[in-house]
């Protein structure tokens, strides 16, 4: 699976990069057969650099997506059975001004406002019946305990405009205020096949 993102051009913003990235995405998960959310992962404070911050953020949002896949796919390492596994884009991310200033305030206090978000595909015929949503809540201890890092996990779920939601979710990284290497695709079994020139 190739992202379709170059080094040479992910800086340079435009709108045929940003069609490239939407036609990618529609392609290999449509609507009529994904649920797909917007998703954020806020983080409790992290001491230390940003590198080392994004490093604690990626390994618990890997235990995160660990435990979640088990209870969509009962064997996510079949070659049967991993187009069940949910799929997870997600990228580093910094809060944008709001209106409510004692608002924005609060985004920012914590690692500077630094967290991750992105899309998260699941297939409508996986075993999970339940609203993603609703699962976590329902299994906060599960997934959000008091011991971790992960202080709380938003989902927004996407029923159209694709283009402007990618447009969205990639600010970041098409704006150049992160590294290419700083994105996260779960399963790590499907990130493996991504674009050597991405992950090395």
């Amino acid at each position: 699976m190739n992202i379709p993102i170059e080094i040479d051009n992910i800086y340079k913003f435009n709108d045929q990069l940003l069609f490239e990235l939407y036609q990618w995405w529609e392609e290999r998960f449509p609507l009529s057969e994904y649920k797909q959310y917007i998703m954020s992962f806020m983080f409790r404070n992290i001491r230390g650099s940003t590198q080392y911050q994004l490093h604690r953020m990626e390994i618990e949002i890997n235990e995160f997506v660990r435990k979640l896949v088990t209870r969509i796919n009962q064997k996510p390492n079949s070659s049967v059975r991993k187009h069940y596994n949910p799929q997870f884009v997600l990228f580093p991310d910094l809060p944008v001004y709001k209106k409510n200033v004692s608002y924005s305030k609060q985004l920012i206090e914590v690692n500077s406002g630094l967290h991750y978000q992105g899309i998260c595909a699941i297939r409508k015929d996986c075993r999970l019946k339940k609203d993603i949503k609703d699962h976590v809540l329902e299994n906060t201890e599960l997934y959000l305990p008091k011991y971790g890092l992960i202080e709380r996990v938003h989902f927004e779920k996407i029923t159209g405009n694709l283009p402007k939601v990618v447009d969205y979710i990639f600010k970041q990284l098409l704006r150049g205020n992160f590294d290419p290497q700083q994105f996260i695709y779960l399963p790590k079994s499907e990130a493996e096949v991504i674009d050597k020139h991405i992950r090395k």
